[in-house]
């Protein structure tokens, strides 16, 4: 989590977001400096540099380069955030978002307090996330309809073959509470 605190601290990025998995990570952050290319080089150059010299490896890390998407929509917001906690669940790693250490969510830091805010309505407003929510499985169809939406460059659902995007419930504030 030193980098993530780097990342916010060096590049005034928000975090909103975080979880490591075995093989990848899921973080969704915003860049109120547009500066998320300079922002993402220095995160995966020092996770890079701290995991190979942990494991006395070399060359490359990651098998790639990141993959962003812009999110517009509140609704694509909320859907965003639990599909990133649910991660772990999905994967059968765990039972509840809860249960999961190497996320933002459970991981609270002495150096650094992930404070998650609504980010459409009023940044200022602080907000506890709903597990009971967030623990809620969806069908296969609507994860698939997620995954796909977020490979886009702007996150959007795809059209499903009547030619309307799905309906996913919009979590808003009965997802969470003002705290």
């Amino acid at each position: 989590m030193s980098c993530l605190e780097q990342l916010i601290q060096q590049y005034q990025c928000e975090l909103h977001a975080f979880v490591l998995m075995s093989n990848h990570y899921h973080l969704i952050i915003s860049t109120p400096n547009c500066n998320i290319g300079e922002a993402m080089k220095y995160f995966h150059r020092e996770v890079a540099r701290q995991a190979n010299q942990q494991s006395k490896r070399i060359n490359h890390f990651f098998g790639g380069r990141y993959k962003w998407s812009l999110i517009t929509q509140e609704d694509y917001y909320w859907t965003a955030i639990r599909y990133v906690f649910r991660n772990p669940v999905r994967a059968g790693i765990c039972n509840s978002v809860k249960d999961y250490h190497y996320s933002s969510l459970n991981r609270p830091s002495p150096s650094f307090q992930w404070q998650l805010a609504n980010q459409f309505t009023n940044r200022q407003q602080v907000l506890e996330l709903d597990t009971d929510w967030l623990n809620q499985s969806t069908d296969h169809e609507s994860e698939k309809a997620v995954k796909k939406a977020l490979r886009r460059r702007e996150f959007e659902y795809p059209r499903q073959r009547s030619g309307h995007r799905p309906v996913f419930d919009t979590p808003r504030f009965k997802k969470g509470t003002v705290t």
